[in-house]
């Protein structure tokens, strides 16, 4: 399996990092942010959880659904591509907690 950065780079993508837990609390947030390769290695070194969101442009599936990989650090623990349902994105994002 080809790494995830080296995937971005055939992808036009709207990709974002989303860290699933609040820093500074057992609540739990979704913290938004652009993807870039430096954030998700840092947030993969702490082992915190994260959430990759891919889609491209000119991909006409993925105008409608697109693709997000969930990592626990740097284990990938779900992947979920062209789900909707959002009890099943729930799912894929709690398995990284």
């Amino acid at each position: 399996m080809r790494s995830i950065p080296a995937r971005l780079s055939t992808l036009a993508r709207t990709a974002l990092l989303a860290g699933l837990l609040g820093a500074s609390s057992s609540a739990r947030a979704l913290e938004v942010k652009p993807f870039s390769t430096a954030a998700l290695a840092s947030a993969q070194k702490a082992g915190r959880p994260v959430a990759v969101h891919f889609h491209a442009e000119w991909c006409p599936n993925c105008r409608k659904q697109s693709t997000l990989v969930v990592f626990k650090g740097a284990t990938e623990r779900a992947r979920v591509a062209g789900e909707t349902d959002s009890a099943k994105l729930a799912v894929a994002l709690r398995s990284a907690l």
